[in-house]
């Protein structure tokens, strides 16, 4: 968990090989544990509310109370970090790209884009700029569509708004 994902996904990228396909792999497998430890603090610190304690006294089993009140107070937050971390994912493939370890030269990708155009930055500079701030739009939208989902899906948010 302390190990960077950025250094485990180029390790497996190396490993697996180039390509799209590699690269969401890599990127997938470095990231579940993160995701993994996120629901596990969700549901640690969900357990002991009332509604989880009143459906365990009342018999219900793991799974039920697992479907009937912690998934649906995990899978919004969930779905909320996973809406921010695209943003981030988005710069990880580019970076892994413009290195030359993610997709390559035929596709159409920004970090290819950007450094193929690094040859021509003193005379095209431009060239640059557009798959630079392709880039930087598309992250700062799911930023602000995963800040929207937060200020939509989460109920303290939405009690605190309403007083």
């Amino acid at each position: 968990m302390t190990f960077p994902t950025s250094i485990l996904s180029f390790f497996m990228v190396g490993v697996l090989g180039t390509g799209l396909t590699n690269v969401i792999i890599a990127i997938a497998l470095s990231h579940w544990a993160w995701y993994a430890r996120m629901v596990r603090s969700l549901v640690i610190s969900l357990r002991q509310r009332e509604f989880v304690l009143a459906s365990r006294l009342s018999g219900a089993g793991h799974v039920r109370v697992f479907v009937d009140h912690l998934a649906g107070a995990v899978i919004p937050s969930l779905l909320v970090l996973a809406t921010l971390d695209i943003g981030h994912m988005m710069l990880h493939v580019a970076g892994m790209s413009f290195l030359g370890l993610g997709v390559t030269a035929p596709t159409a990708e920004w970090g290819v884009m950007i450094n193929d155009a690094r040859q021509y930055i003193w005379t095209q500079p431009l060239q640059m700029f557009w798959p630079g701030l392709a880039l930087f739009i598309s992250v700062m939208a799911f930023n602000l569509v995963g800040d929207a989902l937060r200020d939509h899906l989460d109920p303290h948010l939405v009690t605190e708004h309403a007083h």
